[in-house]
C-alpha cells in the first residue's frame, strides 16, 4: 500500500501539469527585462553620465542574445565595454556579448552623452 501512495502522487502532478495548473512562468524577454536609466549627477566632458541597469525580473529564466534598441548609443562620449554591451549596426544594441544572464546577475554600465538614449 505504501508504494501506491507516491504513483498517485505523481499521477497527481503528471495531469495538473498536463492542465497548464503545475507549468513554471513563460519566460518573455518583452516582460521580463527591465531596463533603468538614471543620472549619475557628474559630468564628462561636460555631457551628463547616466548609469544603466539591466535586470531580468523572472525569477527561473535565463535570457541570451538579448537585443534592446538603443538609438544615438554610437554618439556616446564615455566608452562602454563591448562586452557589456555594444551598438550593432541595425539601431539595436548586444546585451552581455549575447551570453545568458539570470535574475541574480544584473548589467550595469555607465555611459555619458549630450543627449538622452531610449533604450527599449
Amino acid at each position: 500500500m505504501a508504494a501506491v501512495k507516491p504513483f498517485f502522487v505523481l499521477l497527481f502532478v503528471l495531469l495538473l501539469n498536463g492542465q497548464g495548473l503545475a507549468q513554471a512562468p513563460q519566460c518573455q524577454p518583452a516582460t521580463n527585462i527591465n531596463i533603468s536609466v538614471t543620472k549619475t549627477g557628474q559630468l564628462v566632458k561636460g555631457a551628463p553620465e547616466y548609469n544603466v541597469v539591466i535586470r531580468n525580473t523572472c525569477p527561473v529564466c535565463v535570457f541570451a542574445d538579448v537585443y534592446v534598441k538603443c538609438d544615438g548609443f554610437d554618439n556616446t562620449i564615455e566608452p562602454v565595454d563591448p562586452f557589456t554591451f555594444k551598438k550593432e549596426g541595425d539601431g539595436t544594441c548586444l546585451v552581455k556579448g549575447g551570453a545568458g544572464f539570470r535574475q541574480s546577475d544584473p548589467i550595469q554600465f555607465k555611459f555619458a552623452s549630450q543627449e538622452p538614449i531610449n533604450f527599449a
